[in-house]
């Protein structure tokens, strides 16, 4: 008999996240963007789209499209947050 004879070992198994880890998870990277990354873009920014770049400039149009950004964020942090308060409410189950 040799290794090939041998059962295998068992699969070692990994515990996937709940929901409510999932929402977590989503409700930090959009904090960190709602920290970071908005203001960063009131001082310019660029656009990459497969056609090319679109580079908006400090000023006027930067503060407005940061500040339709960042009420969009918030929007969506405010529905996750809820989100996993209604995960954690129901066991995080996924």
């Amino acid at each position: 008999m040799d290794h090939f004879d041998t059962p295998a070992p068992p699969a070692h198994t990994v515990k996937a996240p709940t929901a409510a880890e999932r929402f977590a998870e989503a409700e930090l990277a959009l904090s960190y963007d709602l920290a970071k990354r908005v203001p960063a873009m009131e001082r310019g920014f660029t656009i990459s789209t497969s056609y090319g770049d679109i580079v908006i400039p400090p000023g006027h149009h930067a503060n407005g499209i940061a500040a339709a950004v960042r009420r969009a964020l918030e929007i969506q942090l405010k529905a996750t947050a809820l989100a996993r308060r209604d995960a954690e409410l129901d066991g995080g189950h996924p």
